[in-house]
């Protein structure tokens, strides 16, 4: 997947998985088996692939590959950088081209 660079799918297992791209170069600290918890760090934000500069590509959808159906996606307690301004969300969406800082 050269779109995404290096990257991790986690699989919910209730239909959705969890893609994130363009993570880092052997920043992945975890691996194929490996069961996920909530909060826990799994790489760090890269630039690999297609991206131009350092960021997370986050697509939760219906399979863990590249033929699979995006889904709605809801995030909590995060802020949303606005120009100069900064909006505090509790659970809300984020788009594309959205800053965003925890």
């Amino acid at each position: 997947m050269f779109l995404f660079g290096n990257y991790i799918v986690i699989d919910h297992q209730n239909g959705e998985f969890s893609l994130y791209g363009h993570i880092k170069q052997n920043s992945a600290r975890v691996k194929i088996g490996d069961t996920i918890k909530q909060n826990q760090i799994i790489a760090q934000i890269g630039a690999s692939g297609s991206s131009k500069f350092p960021h997370l590509h986050y697509e939760l959808q219906t399979g863990a590959d590249t033929k699979a159906e995006g889904l709605l996606s809801y995030f909590r307690d995060f802020r949303r950088v606005l120009d100069a301004r900064i909006q505090t969300v509790k659970l809300g969406q984020i788009d594309s081209g959205d800053i965003v800082e925890r």
